[in-house]
Formats: structure tokens, sequence, C-alpha cells
């Protein structure tokens, strides 16, 4: 009798735990046109204030500019958490000085205080880590090993 009800018990928790999982990716805030302008918008912003820092919009870019060390910023969207909440996922390329790492904080603390609608994670990262490989036949293969590039600082502006 008593291990019957916790069978029945188990079964219906395990039960709702995977329809709360199904319902969270159904009502999860996914990425738009919208809020990709907004992200684009962001990045605008600081590179606006911050006139050494370089934007990029896109990982199809030119080998040289990939691997160089011009210190550089993407931008990106990520659905975090159980209900898949949208933050604003901005990475930062080359800016090791602490000064100019707040000097950036400040700006997106600005930016999201003023207009932006969602939390942002900044990440800055040591250098940029891509291995290009040319084909003799002309074209290219590009890998980025993430897990090889050193992460300096992480926030996350709420």
């Amino acid at each position: 009798m008593i291990l019957t009800r916790v069978r029945t018990t188990v079964f219906a928790l395990a039960t709702a735990s995977a329809l709360a999982g199904c319902a969270s990716y159904i009502l999860a805030d996914l990425p738009t046109e919208e809020t990709g302008a907004q992200c684009i918008a962001l990045v605008d912003s600081v590179v606006e204030k911050l006139t050494w820092l370089h934007q990029k919009r896109s990982f199809i870019s030119d080998a040289e500019y990939l691997t160089s060390d011009i210190p550089k910023i993407y931008c990106g969207l990520e659905a975090r958490g159980l209900f898949r909440k949208l933050y604003t996922d901005v990475w930062i390329y080359g800016v090791r000085e602490r000064d100019r790492q707040d000097a950036i904080l400040a700006v997106l603390q600005g930016v999201r205080t003023a207009s932006h609608p969602r939390p942002i994670i900044v990440r800055f990262r040591d250098r940029e880590v891509w291995i290009i490989e040319k084909y003799p036949t002309g074209g290219e293969s590009r890998l980025h090993p993430i897990e090889e590039e050193t992460l300096l600082r992480r926030k996350i502006i709420d």
C-alpha cells in the first residue's frame, strides 16, 4: 500500500517536472528581429562612446581580423534558466586593463538603465582563438574553440 503511494507520487512528480520543462520551452522568451536590433543598438552605443573598441556583427570575417589582437565586441542572445529567460550576451576580446573593462561596464549599465529591456551578461576574454585551415584547392575551414580562450572577467548587469 505505502509502496504504491510512493510510486504514484514519484510518477506524478516526474510527469509534472516533464510537463514544466516542455512548457518552459513553449513559453520561452525567444529571440526575434526586434531583440536582434536591440542587441546591435547596444553594441553601437558602446562603440560610439569608446572608439577604441571595434564592433563585429558577424562571425564571417577575414582571417587577419579574426586572429588580430584588436579589441573587439560581439553581441548575441542567450536563453537561460528553467523558464528560458532571455539575456543579452556581450563578449569582449582583448581588453585586459581593469579601467577599460570598468569603462565598458559603465556604458553598458547606462544603456541597460536607460533603454535596454533585458539583463546583460558581459564576458571579457583575453584573446579570440580561431584555427583557420586553408585548403590547397581554395577555401578554408574555421574553428572557434571557445574552451581554449581565457576568461578574464564575467559580470551580469541586471
